[in-house]
């Protein structure tokens, strides 16, 4: 049996509560009116859930902390664009929305690494970036490649939408438009920060490959 606790918070509860309709459809009332309690329920009921079938999805094809952190946002996701007053259940709504992560992350894989190959390591560093737009050029004679730092990481954030998948661009645009750290984006999906990284990792692989490209190069 799978240990799923490693890849959330400790003080995630874990447990899935099968809720009538009529008791889904309260909770949904009241989240939707501003009750952070329902809502945090709801979101929480369904990480396991989300979990297990996305893992059944992908029969241990893909890395368990990619497929988890997927398959919490899909949870994320869903819960934000469900309509409760049509009368379907949650769980077959969030079904769609995790097999489209589970698609996504099919194909950034497939882009990122070849059959026979190792997947190369990003060189662009998240908390360099975030430090490079905060802090104030010291040297004047680094002013231009500061800009041009600069000018790449638009150009990354730029790319990022048409190159990564939904869960991907998230986590790029929390990272260097947002700045937060891996820590915080994987609190707020219900994942390590560990998952959050690898996430992290493998789209700036996409990134730089899909700007290098188009003559993109970053050169620092």
């Amino acid at each position: 049996m799978t240990d799923y606790n490693r890849y959330y918070p400790k003080d995630t509860d874990l447990r899935f509560t099968m809720l009538t309709r009529e008791q889904e459809t309260a909770l949904f009332v009241q989240a939707r009116a501003g009750d952070a309690t329902a809502r945090e329920f709801l979101i929480k009921n369904h990480l396991l859930f989300a979990a297990r079938h996305a893992r059944q999805m992908v029969k241990g094809k893909l890395p368990d902390d990619d497929v988890v952190s997927a398959a919490n946002f899909a949870v994320m996701r869903a819960f934000e664009k469900f309509d409760h007053t049509l009368g379907n259940r949650f769980t077959s709504y969030l079904k769609f929305f995790i097999k489209g992560e589970i698609a996504g992350l099919w194909r950034s894989l497939s882009t990122t690494k070849k059959p026979g190959t190792e997947t190369e390591e990003p060189t662009l560093s998240g908390t360099g970036c975030r430090k490079m737009l905060r802090d104030p050029v010291e040297n004047p004679h680094q002013e231009s490649e500061e800009k041009e730092h600069i000018g790449h990481l638009q150009a990354m954030l730029n790319e990022s939408k048409l190159s990564l998948n939904t869960h991907e661009q998230d986590i790029i645009r929390r990272v260097y438009e947002d700045e937060q750290s891996f820590a915080e984006i994987g609190r707020a999906n219900g994942v390590t920060r560990e998952a959050i990284r690898a996430t992290h990792n493998r789209a700036l692989v996409k990134l730089q490959k899909a700007m290098k490209a188009k003559g993109i190069e970053h050169t620092r």
